[in-house]
């Protein structure tokens, strides 16, 4: 429980390497979860936890900057890695679509980039068949941004 909170508060934080750091915790806790994969020795922390981690790693991705060097590591960079992962072993697609839906089409671009970057991180969510239907809503609003004014929404 306290890596928990450790790792919330340090996801939270204004410091980049900190925030590295928090999901670094995750990302570990993940490669354990995925490399038992027998059920009764797994712990399903992510399970357990990813109704908060998945509001945080939301804050953290709409913290992207407009002019983000491509070659550096970043917090924005690794919450989608992370985010990515935790598709692939957890059901984040209850909980990120809602958010893709409703910001798809905001006036924040941190928002519209944000929306963007949680579709592309889902695609490789196991249950294709249950997602497929899903992202059908999401069509109209994704080709309207591939116009859309901010280069870091497009791109």
């Amino acid at each position: 429980m306290i890596i928990f909170y450790i790792s919330k508060t340090s996801m939270q934080n204004p410091l980049d390497a900190i925030v590295l750091q928090g999901i670094e915790i995750w990302s570990i806790i993940f490669n354990e979860e995925i490399r038992v994969k027998y059920p009764p020795l797994t712990q399903h922390w992510l399970e357990w936890a990813m109704n908060v981690l998945v509001p945080l790693l939301f804050n953290i991705l709409e913290k992207q900057e407009q002019d983000n060097d491509e070659d550096t590591w970043n917090p924005h960079k690794a919450a989608a890695k992370f985010l990515g992962l935790l598709s692939q072993a957890c059901a984040v697609v209850e909980l990120v679509l809602p958010y893709v839906l409703q910001s798809i089409g905001h006036a924040d671009w941190h928002k519209r980039a944000t929306a963007l970057i949680l579709i592309g991180s889902i695609l490789d969510y196991p249950y294709q068949s249950l997602l497929e239907p899903r992202l059908v809503e999401t069509m109209p609003g994704i080709i309207q941004l591939l116009s859309d004014p901010v280069s870091a929404v497009r791109d």
